[in-house]
């Protein structure tokens, strides 16, 4: 009877979001996120890590019309299918809609199923501490340079990231809920949430089985029972998709570990000191890092859970030799949920004006991303928005990408096939005689180096440059010969890229 009078309360307390003040809040954190997401998407799209788009985007255009760029991880099989497999029946949605840009329809589904992130912090700030928390925490969600640009990302540690941010809030409510109803949903979604982190990025499940243990706390053995139940499932799922799509079971976890730790191989594209993460936020973060470390020291009970998860992926992530700052990411939501936490504590504390510091807030998190993340963007952005001109363009028959280093096709050429409005091939070349005896194949060049145009530029007309770093020429008249679509991933195998 106890059991069915709290449910009933705790339904009712629900009901308040949707009847009351805090309807329109949350509305406009979930609309403010969207838009800042479809601002970055459209005005800067620019992969954060060349992985987003040769890892996942490419690997699904080539499930859905057999035209993808191949790298080295797909060819040996050390990928799972799984989200370039849900990313393909997404474009093929936006096919249907009418979209021509796949990457940036993806990045828009992304982006709508990132406002989860935003809606459960706000509803966590509601639980907590009313419509200022839940304001605060809606938020930063919404704002963070990190979450509001990860949210339209595919790369794994993104998604798992945020899936790991997820089942977080929801074991921090779990240990505060008494009803035992109540108490099994948070604690069976907070274990499906790890089991999903886990299988989307297995470098995260040690995050996963730590977050895990915060369950046991508790010591309901009924709730424990559940999240463990619920956590096999999408690792199974993972385990069977490998076995259907690779051969053998769990093989984009266990061909991946021989081959980037045992073998070595990720090593090759890069060692970086074990202080690494810590320099690339602070120069992303600047004067905001200490900031954010002070106000998550503040956050109350939570901050032991907290930041023990957050410090724990910077940790032994930092003890893995090849680096990239897009892989501690799954650190940065939870780190931020914490401060925001604090911020709140400080402020509820000691001011009676406390509203004006969320104009403060957000305009802070704003300046971060424009500051920092606005140009590393812009930049990156710069070969796939040629890339799609290029495809735009009613003569196109070819575009090439060259560079003596030919690693620059993941910067020159940043959208590969899933850019493209006009399917055309891609050509890569990092040899003089090469590129010139293949030059009637393509019509539109893309290069970071002018000077292997000067020797032809009688054929060869400037068409825009940016920056001074990256230009596209154009040569008049048709193709010769047949389309090689698969010249780019086979030039990729000879460079062992």
């Amino acid at each position: 009877m106890r059991i069915c009078t709290a449910s009933k309360e705790y339904i009712m307390n629900i009901n308040k979001i949707i009847e009351n003040k805090y309807l329109f809040p949350l509305i406009f954190c979930l609309f403010f996120a969207l838009l800042v997401r479809i601002c970055i998407a459209v005005f800067l799209p620019g992969a954060w890590r060349s992985d987003e788009i040769f890892q996942y985007m490419e690997p699904a255009h080539e499930l859905l019309d057999g035209h993808g760029v191949v790298t080295w991880e797909w060819r040996t099989g050390i990928r799972s299918w799984l989200l370039p497999t849900f990313i393909a029946i997404l474009m093929k949605i936006g096919i249907a809609l009418g979209f021509d840009n796949l990457i940036l329809f993806i990045r828009l589904c992304f982006s709508t199923i990132s406002l989860s992130l935003v809606a459960v912090f706000f509803w966590y700030g509601w639980r907590k501490g009313g419509l200022f928390l839940a304001l605060i925490l809606g938020l930063a969600a919404a704002l963070w340079p990190d979450i509001a640009s990860g949210g339209m990302r595919t790369l794994g540690e993104f998604v798992a990231g945020n899936l790991l941010c997820l089942a977080v809030v929801f074991i921090i409510a779990y240990r505060d809920e008494y009803n035992p109803r109540v108490s099994s949903i948070l604690a069976s979604c907070a274990g499906f949430l790890l089991g999903a982190t886990a299988a989307v990025r297995f470098q995260i499940a040690p995050a996963s089985v730590l977050a895990f243990l915060f369950i046991f706390k508790k010591g309901h053995k009924k709730q424990i029972f559940l999240a463990s139940i619920f956590s096999v499932i999408p690792i199974l799922f993972l385990g069977i998709f490998d076995y259907i799509t690779l051969g053998s079971i769990f093989q984009s976890i266990t061909k991946n570990y021989h081959y980037n730790q045992t073998l070595g191989v990720a090593d090759s594209f890069g060692k970086k000191s074990i202080t690494y993460y810590i320099k690339k936020y602070t120069e992303l973060w600047g004067g905001f890092l200490p900031l954010v470390i002070l106000f998550a020291l503040q956050s109350g009970k939570e901050k032991v859970f907290l930041i023990s998860i957050s410090s724990f992926i910077v940790f032994y992530h930092s003890l893995i030799s090849h680096k990239e700052v897009s892989f501690v990411y799954p650190a940065v939501p939870i780190l931020i949920l914490c401060a925001a936490l604090g911020f709140y504590n400080v402020l509820n504390n000691n001011n009676q004006k406390k509203y004006r510091y969320i104009l403060i807030f957000s305009v802070s998190m704003t300046c971060v991303f424009l500051g920092s993340y606005a140009p590393i963007l812009s930049k990156k952005g710069n070969g796939i928005n040629f890339e799609r001109w290029a495809s735009k363009q009613n003569d196109v028959c070819g575009i090439a990408s060259w560079g003596y280093d030919s690693s620059s096709v993941f910067s020159n050429l940043g959208g590969g096939y899933s850019i493209l409005k006009n399917i055309v091939p891609i050509y890569l070349f990092d040899n003089m005689n090469e590129l010139h005896y293949n030059e009637e194949k393509f019509n539109y060049l893309i290069t970071d180096d002018m000077q292997v145009i000067f020797e032809r530029k009688n054929k060869w007309t400037l068409i825009k440059c940016v920056d001074n770093s990256m230009c596209i020429y154009h040569r008049p008249g048709k193709c010769l010969g047949f389309p090689e679509f698969d010249e780019i991933s086979n030039k990729l195998m000879t460079i062992g890229k």
